[in-house]
């Protein structure tokens, strides 16, 4: 783990940042790929805040001209997530929203096991998660497109997605914004819990092709080495992994 301050100023040249990244061991995939896909101001949707790790990287990423619009629909979560951006830094460039993204407007209950806010979940996984201590918590969810509407910003430049199985939906409610600005888009794929909507891999990749979407990679361990995604869900049947679309 890179010191916050040393991180700041590496970031400053990213090329750097990723150069060290790349030969530094037990180095974040995800956080080469933000620095990799975002510049300074550009405007973020996190959707799947969670405690505000990702939320504050990309606020560093952005600076202080950029945006960070974050979603995170669980009460306690969501109080751990203004407490660490507040933190963080008092640079005004970023909006929390205590609301989910989704294909529609609607209260839903989330699913939470064993106190891990980071698989909360709007879908029951219990066969997946293997625990009979799970927390239910009723949340509301909307539409990005809608959001967009209300709050009426000029760009979205990136959006990541992480919501444990219900990325496809929220890809669904955000069209309108996808369609307009053609962000690129960072989503974790668990095939596994996309099951749950009776949706998979495969679909995804259609939905993403249907929004002109065709330079679609996933990446791992070695985030440099992007690969072709499809070729993946062709000699693979369970998948785990987060994939980069660039339109």
């Amino acid at each position: 783990m890179i010191n916050k301050r040393i991180e700041q100023v590496l970031l400053s040249i990213p090329y750097l940042y990723r150069f060290i990244l790349r030969y530094k061991p037990n180095s974040n995939p995800d956080k080469y790929i933000f620095s990799k896909f975002i510049s300074k101001n550009d405007t973020v949707i996190d959707i799947g805040a969670n405690i505000g790790l990702y939320t504050n990287f990309f606020r560093e990423l952005v600076g202080r001209n950029g945006f960070v619009h974050s979603f995170e629909p669980i009460p306690n979560t969501f109080r751990k997530l203004e407490y660490s951006t507040k933190k963080y830094s008092p640079i005004d460039n970023y909006k929390l929203n205590m609301i989910g993204l989704h294909s529609k407007e609607v209260i839903s209950n989330a699913f939470i096991p064993n106190q891990i806010s980071g698989h909360a979940s709007i879908a029951n996984h219990s066969k997946i998660w293997k625990t009979n201590f799970i927390e239910k918590v009723e949340i509301g969810l909307t539409t990005l497109d809608k959001y967009y509407e209300v709050n009426n910003f000029k760009n979205v430049n990136f959006i990541k997605i992480d919501i444990e199985g219900s990325e496809y939906n929220a890809l669904k409610g955000s069209k309108q914004v996808i369609n307009q600005h053609k962000p690129t888009l960072c989503i974790e794929v668990n095939s596994d819990l996309m099951n749950y909507y009776k949706k998979g891999p495969t679909d995804l990749i259609k939905f993403l092709k249907i929004l002109n979407y065709k330079n679609i990679y996933y990446y791992d361990e070695l985030p440099w080495k992007l690969r072709k995604f499809e070729h993946l869900v062709n000699h693979s049947k369970n998948i785990n992994t987060n994939i980069i679309a660039i339109p």
